[in-house]
């Protein structure tokens, strides 16, 4: 259980609302004109929008979920033991060359050998030497790569080091134990190659991003010299998990309590992929005027360095009206699907970037009384390119994102009319993102605590569609404005949330 206390600080920045162009589009749509007045339609987008933007952060918010990985994997070793040099007194030594200095750049080798040259050296400082080599190997994550002194005449004032990267022979498993059956998409193009262990940290983090894998690996000593076998140990637990949910999240529009089913499965193709399904709906069920459901799909599957992803997103509401003393009928329709493609770019022992692409295909539909609304009705298709940067620092995790998002013509997309003006809403938009974001658990007074604060914001240089607005309000952004949310193109907040962590037991278990 969780409870939360949250202190906001809020800025929107205000653009002229949209439509002077909406007589335009009644005149040329007279149905919707004869039917349905002006304030009758803006007074309908305004609804449907924020209804469907508290849809996209709901369904949001579960994938997030959904796809919440552990902490960083870092895998520690032991460094080897240095050839031990004998003899004592020491030489005069001008220049150390270091023999196959693979993966180390030019500028590395001279910081290292630097401080020794020049200088009468013994044993003591040769092994010194060796060990600050290693420790550089060793932090990059090459563990199983080794130095080694050659027999050598130390008269000419050449001290040679000669570096043995070590190789992986082989990657194993025992599947009846494991319940690891393949291994290519998650190792690719890893055997024969030099042992870095950030590869393996990078495949065991793919492999216990499913709940049910709890994957660690052992470095042993392979059939030839200088080659090592990775063993990928797991102790499994159940593939499949179903859970239910209840909360007062919904808007008053459209119900306020809500109730929903997740079930996910872990490898159901044997690649490690992932499956989750997730349905949300009003309840209890009502008249069909005062309803809402949210339906969503994601599958992933690892690929070494990268992840794909597919995710597809179903929401419909009703809602109704007030015209005067009339109440109209109002409902609507989202199907939204994305492909996307994350590539970890960079690896370290406690950070890690990524960089992803993503496709999007989004078909809004609107209706007042059963007619569909033209102007809130229609298909965008749209490209996201994003980068992140995750740190572990001063005890917590740093996170640094940006999006760029660009509206395409593809897939029956709706196409700007040639010199729309930017006040209104654009179809082949641009629009800009950064987040940023710090969490550290702490103790006090006996108790867990964790505290965490986030930035969010967004710039779009024209005019946007109410689901691609920036929105605030609500429990997915600025908890505290359940039906008091606020969207515009622009726009940033900053939240910060102390939680304090409490466990339950339930059946005998910590929940």
């Amino acid at each position: 259980m969780k409870k939360a206390w949250t202190f906001l600080c809020v800025f929107l920045k205000r653009r002229a609302l949209l439509p002077v162009a909406f007589a335009f589009i009644f005149f040329v749509h007279p149905l919707s004109a004869q039917a349905f007045t002006n304030a009758q339609i803006q007074n309908a987008q305004q609804q449907s929008g924020q209804i469907q933007r508290q849809q996209q952060l709901q369904q949001q918010d579960e994938r997030d979920k959904a796809l919440q990985q552990r902490g960083q994997t870092q895998i520690n070793v032991t460094p080897p033991p240095l050839q031990k040099g004998q003899g004592a007194g020491c030489r005069l030594i001008r220049r150390i060359e270091l023999l196959n200095p693979v993966h180390m750049p030019k500028a590395e080798r001279k910081k290292l050998v630097a401080p020794f040259e020049g200088k009468c050296l013994g044993v003591d400082q040769i092994e010194k030497l060796m060990s600050a080599v290693t420790a550089f190997y060793i932090n990059k994550g090459y563990v199983t790569t080794r130095v080694y002194l050659p027999a050598q005449d130390l008269s000419t004032g050449i001290l040679k080091l000669r570096i043995v990267p070590g190789k992986v022979g082989a990657i194993k498993t025992d599947e009846r134990k494991t319940q690891i059956n393949y291994l290519g998409n998650i190792f690719p193009d890893v055997v024969g190659h030099d042992l870095n262990l950030r590869d393996f940290e990078q495949g065991i983090d793919q492999i216990n991003r499913l709940l049910s894998n709890n994957a660690t690996i052992d470095i042993a000593p392979g059939a030839r010299a200088g080659e090592s076998v990775v063993t990928i140990n797991n102790n499994p637990g159940r593939h499949w998990r179903v859970s239910a949910n209840y909360n007062d999240y919904g808007a008053a529009t459209t119900g306020r309590d809500q109730g929903g089913v997740t079930a996910s499965f872990d490898d159901v193709a044997g690649l490690e992929d992932f499956t989750a399904l997730t349905i949300n709906k009003t309840l209890p069920p009502n008249d069909g005027y005062h309803q809402a459901t949210a339906e969503s799909l994601l599958m992933s599957l690892p690929l070494g360095y990268s992840t794909l992803s597919f995710s597809y997103n179903y929401s419909d509401y009703d809602s109704t009206i007030l015209s005067g003393a009339t109440n109209l009928h109002l409902s609507g329709t989202d199907n939204a699907g994305t492909v996307t493609l994350d590539r970890v770019i960079w690896r370290g022992r406690t950070d890690k970037a990524d960089v992803s692409a993503a496709l999007t295909n989004d078909d809004t539909l609107t209706y007042i009384d059963g007619q569909e609304i033209s102007v809130s009705s229609r298909v965008l298709t749209y490209l996201t390119l994003a980068a992140n940067y995750s740190t572990q620092t001063h005890g917590g995790t740093a996170t640094l994102g940006a999006a760029y998002a660009r509206g395409l013509g593809f897939f029956d997309a709706l196409h700007d009319a040639a010199g729309i003006a930017s006040s209104v809403p654009h179809a082949q938009f641009d629009k800009y993102t950064l987040t940023a974001g710090y969490s550290r658990p702490f103790s006090a007074d006996r108790q867990n605590f964790v505290f965490s604060t986030q930035f969010s914001g967004q710039y779009a240089p024209y005019a946007l569609y109410g689901n691609q607005q920036f929105s605030i309000g609500g429990p997915y952004t600025v908890r505290g404005f359940l039906d008091e949310a606020v969207a515009n193109d622009d726009g940033f907040y900053l939240r910060n949330d102390l939680t304090l962590l409490k466990s339950a037991t339930l059946g005998g278990r910590a929940v």
